[in-house]
């Protein structure tokens, strides 16, 4: 018999227990549930490296989405993503052009698994 979610226990489509056992708040859940979400857009830009799919996010269109969050450094949001790929969430991809520098990230199946 398939577990009844309850909802009143999530916070941005995530269960609580589950962001408390990862060391995550509520600014985290909010960055997950946008990356989860973004990687259903149609026009999101998209990377395939080594067979994986990879979405580019941009830190600062991001902050200005989520102003809620009051983050308000690239840096700031850099630590978070760096703390998401430490817990096995997403992986990092670096693609550097003559015009820049552009990150994109892989959501692994662990972070749906906060879904």
């Amino acid at each position: 018999m398939e577990k009844k979610i309850n909802r009143k226990y999530q916070i941005a489509d995530i269960q609580q227990d589950k962001l408390l056992k990862l060391g995550l708040d509520l600014k985290d859940a909010y960055i997950l549930t946008y990356l989860k979400d973004m990687n259903q857009v149609e026009k999101i830009i998209r990377k395939e490296v080594d067979g994986e799919i990879y979405i580019w996010v941009d830190y600062k269109k991001l902050m200005a989405y989520l102003p809620i969050l009051k983050i308000n450094t690239v840096d700031a949001m850099y630590r978070r993503f760096k703390k998401y790929a430490g817990l096995g969430l997403i992986k990092k991809y670096i693609h550097k052009t003559r015009t820049g520098t552009y990150t994109f990230f892989h959501l692994k199946g662990s972070l749906f698994d906060l879904f």
